[in-house]
């Protein structure tokens, strides 16, 4: 979710307090040990910002991206457009029992009127571990 030639948009208060609206929004319906991480940075003329949850189960993770400049819009209200999409993509994940809707490679979707890539993964490391561990032992 981070590249070494990205500029930050947030402070890490706005952070904070991003991460707390997603926990009142949504924190009823987290597992006890999950937990919000929210990034947003400029690179270039590309905004790019991510939504992951981790600690449970499952592992969340969903990334979009806008060219800020073409679409006429500063970087922080970009980044605040991406944020309220993946917010979206998020509840459809909880309202479909966990399954993510959001695709695996990055693909072109239009949001409120916007051009926007967007990718995303479900992991399940409890799962995976065990998967493999028993093709270790049986490789």
């Amino acid at each position: 979710m981070s590249d070494p030639d990205s500029i930050a948009i947030f402070s890490p208060a706005q952070i904070t307090n991003v991460r707390a609206l997603l926990n009142e929004r949504w924190g009823s319906r987290l597992e006890e040990t999950e937990d919000f991480k929210v990034s947003a940075a400029l690179v270039g003329a590309h905004v790019t910002a991510g939504l992951l949850v981790m600690g449970g189960a499952s592992r969340y993770l969903s990334e979009a991206s806008i060219n800020h400049e073409q679409a006429d819009l500063p970087a922080e209200d970009a980044a605040l457009l991406l944020l309220d999409m993946l917010e979206g993509y998020f509840a459809d994940f909880l309202d479909a029992d966990r399954i993510s809707k959001v695709p695996l490679d990055w693909a072109d979707v239009n949001y409120q009127g916007h051009p926007v890539q967007v990718r995303g993964d479900v992991t399940r490391p409890g799962i995976d571990d065990a998967a493999d561990q028993l093709l270790a032992e049986d490789g």
